[in-house]
């Protein structure tokens, strides 16, 4: 799990300004998610206006926040279509918060603004499978491909500077995306760790003063948005590490099949040459030779019954190898079973969530 835990940048007692309130908000939606709607305590009008487009789909709050500031609707819109599942209110969300970007510029600083090209990316293609759902159920194979060609375009886009939180975000829309890499998914998780970690060791962040001018005149990073991530992280490391070790099972079982199929392919093989031997009239007749003269020097009075015997032996051996053939036959099946689960397994456990976000509601 993430030890290295970032402070929270709010507290009740210094909701004192639009900034306060919203950051405020968006650090409770990370911890809490939906259940957030459940909570009517807060009455500041800007708390609440988040909390109607959250829980209840209200764009029009969009509206009452054209003048900043922006990044707590961007991870709202990451929010909304990565955990509520709701791709046209994220879609929405993030349309509104980019007019207002190419409306004016100036009013995003670089963080905003390369998250939202971040988000661009991934809501126009996710866009084109919305337009296609049928084609790209969980299972098809198409949607893993589709989704992961997003996360390759993202990881070519290059970032400014390390340690951002627009850095981190791109580092886990491309979690969501492409899951399927156990060892880039821990190199992702111990570079939000050491952010943060270099984060909380900067002096005077975040002090009162600074929380109150925050992106007016200190120029102090807010920490809402790496508390945000950090929390969205977290969601991400407890799911994906539980489908992981699903995952290593059955690259475990397919891996102990394919060795009893070795055993008995090796087996099947060994009766297949005994079963020609046996079967040659020379080689009959040697043994029915050999074995009267043993049976007669030890006066055992079988010789009657010897030629029944071998007669027996010649109808087993040739049986035995396709019994071992149709064990090996049904082994070899049972590994493909196992190969499809693991190939369509990220799709069905993992990127179902995504499918359902774009195409559940159409």
């Amino acid at each position: 799990m993430l030890e290295v835990k970032p402070p929270r940048s709010i507290k009740w007692s210094d909701l004192r300004t639009r900034w306060t309130i919203l950051d405020y908000f968006i650090e409770r939606l990370a911890e809490e998610g939906d259940e957030i709607c459940n909570d009517n305590t807060i009455k500041y009008s800007d708390y609440r206006a988040l909390q109607s487009l959250v829980c209840n789909g209200n764009t029009n709050v969009l509206e009452t926040f054209k003048l900043g500031p922006n990044y707590h609707f961007i991870l709202i819109s990451y929010y909304i279509l990565f955990h509520k599942k709701n791709f046209d209110l994220a879609y929405k969300i993030f349309q509104k918060i980019y007019e207002t970007y190419e409306d004016d510029k100036i009013l995003f600083n670089d963080d905003e603004e390369r998250s939202l090209h971040y988000l661009k990316l991934v809501f126009e293609k996710l866009e084109e499978i919305r337009n296609y759902c049928s084609n790209y159920k969980p299972g098809s194979g198409y949607l893993a491909i589709a989704l992961k060609n997003i996360a390759i375009k993202l990881r070519k886009t290059k970032d400014a500077e390390e340690n951002t939180w627009s850095t981190l975000l791109k580092d886990l829309l491309i979690i969501h995306l492409d899951p399927s890499d156990e060892n880039e998914f821990k190199t992702m998780i111990s570079r939000i760790k050491s952010t943060i970690k270099k984060i909380r060791q900067e002096e005077e962040l975040l002090s009162g003063d600074i929380a109150e001018v925050y992106n007016i005149f200190s120029g102090k990073p807010s920490m809402a948005p790496y508390y945000f991530i950090y929390y969205m992280f977290q969601k991400a490391e407890t799911t994906l590490s539980k489908e992981f070790h699903e995952h290593k099972k059955y690259i475990e079982s397919r891996e102990f099949w394919k060795k009893v199929k070795n055993f008995f392919e090796k087996i099947s093989g060994k009766f297949t040459k005994i079963k020609d031997i046996v079967s040659d009239d020379k080689v009959y007749r040697i043994i029915f030779t050999i074995s009267s003269v043993v049976f007669s020097a030890l006066q055992i009075d079988y010789l009657g019954r010897m030629n029944e015997i071998l007669k027996w032996f010649l109808i087993i051996i040739p049986l035995l190898w396709p019994i071992t053939m149709g064990i090996t036959i049904a082994i070899a099946m049972y590994i493909r079973y196992i190969e499809k689960k693991i190939n369509s397994f990220i799709e069905k456990n993992v990127l179902k969530d995504i499918y359902v976000s774009i195409c559940g509601t159409k």
